[in-house]
């Protein structure tokens, strides 16, 4: 099976004998971790504003949000096993996942 990358504007094509794979573009999914960071500080400062006892706990997880949001950007930015097409993809795959886990931080709120 013959793999090719190549990169347009708006997505990263991967190219194989079988079937064509459309991953989103880099640039998209920057656009999405910081809509979720923003979405989340949101929700943060309008649970502070109902709850102001909370103040302590909401600045610790919108500082948790926001170290969240740039180690996933830096991560984004300088992917590991370039060459690799499968290990691009796991790698992509845990980013993902971690964002997930920067939505689940908005719990510790409501507990």
């Amino acid at each position: 099976m013959l793999l090719t990358i190549a990169q347009k504007t708006d997505f990263i094509y991967l190219y194989t004998t079988d079937k064509i794979t459309i991953m989103p573009s880099i640039r998209e999914l920057k656009d999405e971790i910081n809509t979720i960071a923003h979405e989340l500080i949101n929700e943060c400062y309008m649970h502070r504003h109902f709850h102001p006892t909370k103040n302590g706990e909401v600045n610790k997880v919108i500082s948790e949000i926001i170290r969240m949001r740039t180690d996933l950007i830096y991560r984004v930015n300088h992917p590991e096993g370039k060459e690799d097409p499968k290990i691009l993809r796991i790698y992509y795959k845990k980013i993902r996942e971690d964002m997930g886990k920067m939505g689940r931080l908005i719990d510790k709120l409501k507990s």
